[in-house]
């Protein structure tokens, strides 16, 4: 079955590389969005504000995707006071495409964040990002806690462990 699989976390918590790494062992057409390389891309202005214009500037090719039966791995921040209005509209695009849809919510702590976000390479986001911007991300991924989908702590784990608990989760 096609899938809608939206991976969110803070800056670090490893989002890109385990998003990548599990459209290599999913066993279907799959194709990774990675939304917040789209604010870069994009030159959205007005954080966070502009969340919801992102969300709604990738919706219609998200929908395409799972219309021909292609899943798609969305990954992102999608934190702050409205992440479950954001959620939910994934999860609205999953139902009417009569898609499976997975929420994997990834943890890290902020010390963590920080030392892998000033050490960071061959990233959609190329250089080190400063500890001010860290916090501000990594504060606004926590303003809203989100109760649903699978909750997994990256830190002391390996990518493979952490895709293959994914793996685990997608394919019940």
């Amino acid at each position: 079955m096609t899938k809608l699989i939206l991976i969110r976390g803070p800056p670090g918590s490893g989002k890109s590389t385990i998003s990548l790494k599990l459209a290599e062992k999913m066993k279907s057409n799959v194709v990774v969005i990675n939304a917040d390389a789209l604010i870069i891309g994009v030159k959205f202005v007005n954080f966070p504000k502009s969340i919801f214009n992102k969300i709604r500037f990738i919706m219609p090719s998200i929908t395409n995707y799972l219309s021909k039966r292609i899943s798609v791995i969305c990954e992102g921040v999608y934190g702050g006071p409205k992440a479950n209005d954001k959620i939910k509209l994934f999860r609205d695009a999953a139902r009417k495409s009569n898609s499976e849809f997975h929420l994997v919510n990834l943890h890290i702590s902020l010390k963590e964040s920080y030392l892998r976000c000033k050490t960071r390479k061959g990233h959609i986001i190329s250089k080190p990002m400063k500890k001010h911007e860290v916090k501000r991300w990594y504060d606004w991924f926590y303003e809203c806690t989100i109760k649903n989908g699978a909750h997994i702590y990256t830190s002391k784990k390996s990518v493979k462990d952490i895709v293959n608990e994914i793996l685990k989760l997608i394919e019940k």
